[in-house]
């Protein structure tokens, strides 16, 4: 009986020990939220660093897009233009 009583004595300590925090050293835990808190801090900054480059590639792409558009058009209007236009040394411009 000696025994059991005294595992179940160890166990109820380590039980107390661990719900009160007394089990891993308090400078252990500080050191391991610390390092996981830079870390957080770190990936946040690269977060915002990375939304702020994905922000500029868009404006940029719409920049880029809004000139083909604008290039697009400009060519379809000279190949209207040079399909229908007279040219040639017959063509005489009529006098208004």
């Amino acid at each position: 009986m000696g025994l059991v009583s005294f595992c179940v004595m160890l166990t109820f300590f380590q039980l107390r020990m661990i719900f009160s925090g007394k089990f891993v050293p308090r400078e252990q835990v500080d050191l391991i939220v610390a390092d996981l808190r830079a870390r957080i801090e770190f990936l946040e900054g690269a977060s915002t660093t990375k939304d702020l480059t994905i922000g500029e590639q868009a404006s940029q792409i719409a920049k880029l897009t809004a000139q083909g558009d604008l290039s697009v058009r400009l060519l379809e209007s000279i190949t209207a233009y040079s399909t229908n236009a007279r040219s040639g040394s017959g063509y005489v411009a009529q006098a208004e």
